[in-house]
């Protein structure tokens, strides 16, 4: 049997749930309660919205409400951490996909310690690769890798070296095609 990882389902639901904020922010009250997906995952043909089971799904929507409402909570200092990072792009012309990508990555970056960098990085990665353009996983790649030098270096070197700086290099992530 195939192994079900709720954090997965969390992940994606909170992807979701984050995009939809960022297409109509007025229609976001209650979306957390998550019927929209219920009802969407029973309708969708090409598994783009898989059906969490019944048996995690209580889990899944926990964990999902979590990544959701911190992100949303500290949204001001993830833009701004996410926009700092761009090169040669302005935030307000990124895709809403891509910066809820972003958004839930550097959220988990820099305030899920219980999440490995490597695993946030990876999914979102692979959230790229799936829902957004062909080369977007690239300068998401970029971002995040960034992010995690500032806070993750700085998290586990203070433990270590109290002395030793976070670097201060920019990565120059080129963006291909329109927009």
């Amino acid at each position: 049997m195939e192994s079900v990882n709720i954090r997965d389902y969390s992940r994606l639901l909170a992807f979701f749930t984050l995009y939809a904020y960022d297409i109509d922010i007025e229609a976001f009250s209650g979306i957390d309660s998550f019927d929209w997906y219920e009802e969407a995952s029973l309708f969708e043909k090409d598994d783009v919205l898989p059906v969490i089971p019944e048996a995690i799904k209580r889990e899944v929507y926990h964990f999902a409400r979590e990544m959701v409402s911190g992100t949303l909570s500290n949204l001001a200092r993830i833009d701004r951490q996410i926009e700092e990072f761009l090169v040669n792009w302005k935030f307000e012309r990124l895709l809403p996909v891509d910066k809820a990508i972003l958004r839930l990555g550097v959220y988990s970056l820099m305030y899920r310690f219980d999440i490995p960098c490597e695993v946030t990085i990876f999914e979102c990665n692979e959230l790229a690769n799936e829902f957004s353009d062909d080369n977007t996983y690239k300068y998401i790649n970029g971002i995040l890798h960034n992010v995690k030098l500032r806070f993750r270096r700085n998290f586990l070197m203070d433990k270590i070296h109290p002395a030793i700086p976070a670097p201060k290099k920019k990565f120059k992530i080129k963006r291909t095609g329109s927009a």
